[in-house]
């Protein structure tokens, strides 16, 4: 919030685009200070700890790679975009991707919830981690094809809404990306919640990067001829892609009990 009201206050104009950046260090910089502070106090962490810590960072290198490299093909694919059509395009599609991709982390909560329980469950009882699965498959599923449902039928009321009458050109590209919030919330169900506790964390990472390079690929044939609505297609195709390529995992190597 901090980081917003300076973005609000800061900015003026395109001069100002350094203001954006300094605020996000200065956020997760603060952040990160604050989160060892309240480590260290509960738990008396020190420097002479950091030689495990290097071997648990070492043992999650595929965790790490997996969120990098899904993290970076959503920088990526705007550069992409830039590259094949106008910078109003780019525009257009930040816009809206933006919007869908807050909607579906307003479910994240849930998921990272379960996750600590997902994993008790998946070491000592798979059959109630498999129930516990189908319990948040569908009630947050379920959330989440809500909201998708939601982001289409109100994309040109919340458009204007949120980013300004001017930007309402954004709303065919959002009702293109509204199937979204569904898409990572299986997604996420999937990985995180059964193939990561099932120490499947190389493959998910595997299907994430080839799913990533998939959708750079898309956007560069698309969009060069439509705009910010084949970034969209490339967008909403690159996790269908991810979904059937868990599902086709899962059927040819399923998760068994320790």
């Amino acid at each position: 919030m901090a980081a917003v009201g300076i973005l609000l206050i800061g900015i003026r104009g395109p001069g100002d685009a350094w203001v954006y950046f300094a605020a996000q260090a200065a956020a997760w910089l603060g952040v990160f200070g604050a989160g060892l502070w309240i480590v260290r106090r509960q738990t008396g962490f020190s420097h002479r700890h950091c030689v495990g810590a290097v071997k648990v960072l070492r043992d999650g290198r595929s965790i790490f790679q997996l969120y990098l490299g899904s993290s970076s093909f959503d920088y990526l694919l705007p550069l992409v975009l830039g590259a094949v059509a106008n910078p109003i395009a780019v525009g257009l599609f930040v816009a809206a991707e933006k919007l869908a991709r807050a909607a579906a982390s307003l479910l994240s909560v849930f998921r990272t919830a379960l996750f600590p329980q997902m994993s008790r469950l998946m070491a000592l009882a798979p059959e109630e981690a498999a129930r516990l699965f189908r319990w948040s498959a569908l009630r947050i599923g379920g959330l989440a094809a809500i909201g998708s449902l939601m982001l289409f039928l109100f994309a040109d009321w919340l458009v204007p809404l949120i980013l300004g009458p001017t930007a309402i050109a954004a709303s065919p590209v959002l009702r293109l990306l509204s199937p979204l919030p569904l898409l990572i919330t299986l997604n996420s169900l999937i990985g995180v919640q059964w193939l990561i506790p099932a120490g499947r964390a190389v493959a998910l990472r595997n299907i994430y990067l080839g799913a990533g390079c998939g959708r750079l690929l898309l956007c560069a044939l698309l969009a060069g001829g439509l705009g910010a609505s084949g970034a969209a297609w490339a967008t909403v195709l690159g996790e269908v892609g991810v979904l059937l390529a868990c599902l086709l995992y899962l059927r040819h190597h399923p998760v068994r009990g320790p």
